[in-house]
């Protein structure tokens, strides 16, 4: 079977699953935030990874449970999206997930194996959100820092 030659009577074609993510760690933006989740009090993070050398627009979750109290897991996360001074003026109020969407940050993935299944493809799981990193160049050598 070949491609259609015309638009009358096509539907899109998507590529590749964009959920299997290479393991390691990536310049990412936050692509959509969500409440809920199978009757669960969770917060759902979905990040476009830009891979090296591919053309493939990557995609990994994060959820977290929906607790905001300082130092749980989506309280850091989010102060180092948004930044703590953001998080902290909320404090007492409602933080607006929404301006969270099209935030630079840098992912690490990690692959799951379930030895006792045969699946095709591992679990990707997020295990780290950071800052994003910013470039900096010193005469011709060029390193990543993290942006403080």
């Amino acid at each position: 079977m070949n491609p259609a030659p015309t638009a009358d009577n096509t539907i899109d074609v998507p590529p590749k699953s964009l959920f299997h993510a290479p393991q390691g760690t990536f310049h990412a933006t936050v692509r959509e935030v969500r409440r809920g989740g199978w009757g669960r009090a969770m917060v759902k993070f979905t990040f476009e990874l830009n891979v090296p050398r591919s053309s493939t627009p990557y995609r990994a979750n994060l959820e977290l449970a929906e607790n905001m109290n300082s130092g749980s897991d989506l309280w850091h996360v989010l102060c180092k999206l948004a930044g703590r001074k953001a998080v902290e003026k909320c404090e007492g109020g409602k933080f607006d997930l929404d301006t969270l969407i099209g935030l630079p940050c840098v992912v690490v993935t990690e692959h799951i194996y379930n030895e006792e299944a045969n699946h095709e493809f591992p679990f990707v799981v997020v295990r780290s959100v950071q800052e994003p990193c910013t470039l900096v160049c010193e005469s011709s050598n060029c390193k990543a820092s993290i942006k403080e």
